[in-house]
């Protein structure tokens, strides 16, 4: 259902429809750590995400949870309660500190892992099942199939930018915050400082179910339900 590669490369977690998470060698592909319904989640675990430093990774499921663990030894830190349908989606702030979670509730919900406590806001109806968080913690957007495309201002808890047309399951906003790029199976990449969209490309045959930015080359790499990845420059052409 989900995987994250860890800041210094060396690690892959991941989360599936068999109710465990893995934590894998990322050069070899050994499996370091395997945890099991009884130490986690009892549902599909439908998003995994590593802390900026990568000392702790999150796990979201459907059993409506989230939990926070040690990367190194997988040791259970926190578990926060609160959504009352399907998780979809987690991210974590820069702070390392500070989590959010979509869920098919209609909402997005921040949790401090410091601070006991937290506060939610309404989103969409369909959704949200991604919310890529901008590396400065004031935006995050919010991937909803109800064909509304939102990037909300975190400290109001308002909608600073929106884009009709654009049903998606999958987003991410760039390394330096200045695009975010979507879509439904066409690849949609937005300019977030001028408030439009400046690409829309065609390529996959079907709905695009995981997109990232690759920072060092400023590209983006989509995967889709048609069987295929492909990877995409700034302009919208498919290069691979």
């Amino acid at each position: 259902q989900s995987c994250d590669l860890s800041p210094d490369g060396g690690k892959i977690v991941t989360g599936g429809k068999d109710n465990q998470v893995r934590m894998l060698d990322a050069a070899t592909g050994k499996l370091l750590y395997l945890l099991e319904p009884h130490k986690g989640h009892v549902k599909w675990v439908n998003a995994v995400r590593f802390s900026g430093d990568g000392k702790l990774f999150a796990s979201a499921s459907d059993d409506q949870l989230v939990k926070v663990w040690e990367t190194e030894t997988g040791k259970l830190l926190y578990t926060f309660k609160g959504h009352t349908s399907n998780i979809n989606g987690v991210a974590f702030s820069s702070d390392n500190k500070t989590i959010f979670s979509a869920s098919a509730d209609g909402t997005i919900k921040k949790w401090n892992i410091e601070k006991p406590g937290q506060y939610q806001f309404h989103v969409c109806n369909n959704g949200p099942w991604d919310i890529p968080l901008g590396d400065d913690g004031k935006w995050i957007a919010a991937a909803c199939s109800d064909t509304i495309l939102n990037v909300w201002n975190l400290a109001s808890r308002t909608i600073a930018q929106s884009y009709s047309g654009v049903s998606a399951i999958a987003a991410a906003i760039s390394k330096d915050g200045k695009y975010l790029a979507s879509g439904n199976t066409n690849v949609e990449i937005f300019d977030l400082g001028q408030k439009k969209k400046i690409v829309s490309s065609k390529g996959h045959q079907n709905r695009i179910t995981g997109i990232d930015w690759m920072p060092r080359r400023n590209l983006v790499a989509t995967a889709s339900g048609d069987g295929t990845v492909r990877i995409w420059n700034e302009k919208g052409d498919s290069v691979k």
